[in-house]
Order: C-alpha cells, then sequence, then structure tokens
C-alpha cells in the first residue's frame, strides 16, 4: 500500500511519533476553532506542507489521497444544506429547499472535516503504524483495541493482494466488457471478497488462540535518534495554525 510505505520511507520516519500526535491534535482544534474558514485553509496548507515539504513525501502520492474522503464528504453534507420541499408531500413547489444558514452550516462541517482528515492524513503518511502502536501501548490503551488495530492493519496487506488478483482474473476473463457484465463481475468480486476474508480472519483467530494470543502484545522500546528542527516541524505547524485561528475568531 501506498500510504505505508510512504509512513516507512520518509524524513519524518524516525521522529517521535507523539511529536506528530500532538502537532495532529493541535492542528485538528485549530481546524474547530475556525469561523470563517481562515482556520481550515491554514489547516490543509499545513498539513500539506507538512507531508510534502518536511516529510518529503512526493505530491503525486499525497494529494490524490486528500481527494478520497471528499467520496464520503459530499454526500454526508448535502442533507444539512438541502431539505425535501413540498413536492415530495403531494403539495406544490420545489423538490428541496435550502437556505442561506442551513448551507453555511454545511459548508463549516465541510470545511472542518475536510480539514481534521487532512491532519489525519499527513499523520499516517509520516508515521509508521508500528510507532503508533508501541505510542498508545504507552498510553495505557486498553490491550483490546490495540490488538484489533494490529490484527485489521496486517490483514490489510493479504486482503488487497487477493482482491487485486481476482480483480485481474476477471478482466482477463472479459469480465469488465460492458456496464451489465462489468457491475456483475463486481459484484462476483465484493461477495467472493467479503467470504475470504471473513474466513480468513477466522483462520488467524483459532492460529492466535493455539499459539497462546491471550496475552497483550509486547513492543519492543524503539530507540529514536536526537529532535532536530524538522521533528518539531509538526508541533510548530499545529501551534501556527491553532493562533491564526485564535486571532481571527477574537478579530471578527
Amino acid at each position: 500500500m501506498e500510504i505505508d510505505r510512504s509512513a516507512w520511507d520518509n524524513r519524518l520516519a524516525r521522529t517521535r511519533p507523539e511529536y506528530k500526535l500532538l502537532g495532529a491534535a493541535i492542528l485538528m482544534a485549530a481546524a474547530f476553532l475556525d469561523r470563517h474558514f481562515v482556520g481550515c485553509a491554514s489547516v490543509l496548507a499545513l498539513s500539506i506542507v507538512w507531508v510534502i515539504g518536511v516529510a518529503g513525501v512526493k505530491p503525486k502520492v499525497f494529494l490524490p489521497a486528500l481527494a478520497v474522503p471528499l467520496a464520503f464528504l459530499v454526500p454526508a453534507v448535502l442533507p444539512l444544506a438541502f431539505d425535501f420541499g413540498p413536492w415530495f408531500t403531494g403539495g406544490e413547489g420545489a423538490l428541496f429547499t435550502w437556505t442561506h444558514l442551513s448551507v453555511a452550516n454545511a459548508c463549516t462541517v465541510a470545511a472542518r472535516s475536510f480539514a481534521c482528515m487532512s491532519t489525519m492524513l499527513a499523520y499516517a503518511y509520516t508515521t509508521p503504524m508500528v510507532d503508533t502502536l508501541e505510542l498508545l501501548a504507552r498510553m495505557h490503551v486498553p490491550d483490546t483495541i490495540i490488538e484489533v488495530m494490529s490484527l485489521t492493519y496486517r490483514s490489510l496487506f493479504s486482503y488487497m493482494t487477493t482482491m487485486q488478483n481476482m480483480v485481474h482474473a476477471q478482466t482477463l476473463r472479459g469480465g469488465y466488457c460492458g456496464l451489465k457484465r462489468g457491475l456483475q463481475s463486481l459484484s462476483v468480486v465484493l461477495g467472493s471478497g467479503f467470504c475470504r476474508s471473513f474466513e480468513r480472519s477466522r483462520q488467524t483467530g483459532d492460529a492466535m488462540m493455539l499459539r497462546g494470543g491471550e496475552t497483550p502484545t509486547r513492543f519492543i522500546s524503539k530507540a529514536f535518534p536526537q529532535a532536530t528542527v524538522s521533528s518539531w516541524a509538526p508541533l510548530i505547524f499545529g501551534i501556527a495554525a491553532i493562533t491564526i485561528s485564535t486571532v481571527v475568531r477574537w478579530v471578527s
């Protein structure tokens, strides 16, 4: 997966995860303090600078990933902006209704959500998953949550490989020639992929139980190099963003 490859191969990969987690938390707080979208824009810009400018992740890798949350965000905020009109109750009038307040609220929710998602992606693209799990263990997060996160992370790679092989096989069989056959092939791939993933998860759980998997996962303490200016960049960006949001909120 590209996100995991970038997390291990960037200039902030050997930076302490608590620095980056704290910086991400402050950036998200700055997004929620925003009123006039200035804070959200600054959070988005600083997240991009964090990943591309400081960590050295290629723009063609990170920028397309920012478009993925929009596929879920846009349908989620549309009901906040529009409501069913009189036409749905048998009356005469518009199909949908909206007000300036509802549209403003929807835009605010969308801006804050997208800014927070960009911050979470910035953290994920610059921090290996192992460092995150080790940090959560040091923070005394319940072992069950860490185990579920670890198993989910490990299963993603085998699941993605299985899905890619199934899609490739369906393509070679001409399964995507036309809309009808494409939808049929898609349903076959999704159904079969779900069954295989469920069976694989059951086998993994049984194997862990037979190997004494009741005990919590232990992590080896990782030695990090001495902090540099770039190591403090996420925290500095977070302080800058929350300062901008606070000033704009105070001035307005």
